[in-house]
């Protein structure tokens, strides 16, 4: 049986690597990636945003496809940035931490959502990760939150794991996986 592919959508490196880790353990599933940054719209509807990416991502590109949106709910700033965390991360970057740290409880809650058309129908799932904010930046991965979020349990920041371990706790990894599995599900029932 010839692999279903699917396009994901990122000009972020760092969540393509998580993404290809992941998709090496599904049979049946080719991804392909095309590095196409969507315009940032402004919501706290994480859903929405990431299901608004998937339709302008597939009225340039025409095929089946998924894209993902972050969400970093921060305790001491009142849940912000939520899914505005690319405009927060531009405007703070390392200096988050100190302010978080000086505001409050580090507590966070980090959130990805992503959502697959190919065309007719948007489908999308999201999954949520507890944890706090690093009193400050740690790690090899350039990708921006990663450096600074700390998993329940864990001592070491997304930053500080390799991909494969990351992707243990990762809301990206376990949103990808059910979402894969029900696209897999109903593409092979074709």
């Amino acid at each position: 049986m010839t692999p279903h592919k699917l396009f994901f959508i990122s000009s972020n490196s760092q969540k393509l690597a998580d993404i290809l880790d992941q998709a090496g353990k599904i049979k049946g599933i080719d991804i392909e990636h095309i590095n196409w940054s969507s315009p940032e719209w402004l919501s706290q509807d994480l859903g929405k945003l990431t299901e608004k990416k998937a339709e302008s991502a597939f009225e340039k590109f025409h095929r089946p496809l998924f894209v993902d949106h972050t969400s970093l709910k921060i305790d001491a700033l009142g849940g912000l940035p939520g899914p505005a965390s690319s405009f927060f991360w531009e405007a703070l970057r390392d200096d988050i931490c100190r302010i978080v740290h000086a505001v409050g409880p580090p507590q966070a809650k980090m959130t990805v959502c992503l959502a697959y058309t190919e065309g007719k129908r948007i489908y999308s799932v999201s999954h949520t990760v507890t944890g706090h904010v690093a009193e400050q930046p740690v790690g090899d991965r350039s990708f921006s939150w990663d450096r600074i979020f700390i998993p329940d349990g864990e001592t070491k920041t997304f930053g500080q794991m390799s991909v494969a371990e990351k992707n243990k706790f990762s809301p990206r990894s376990r949103a990808f996986s059910e979402m894969i599995t029900d696209i897999k599900v109903r593409l092979d029932e074709r």
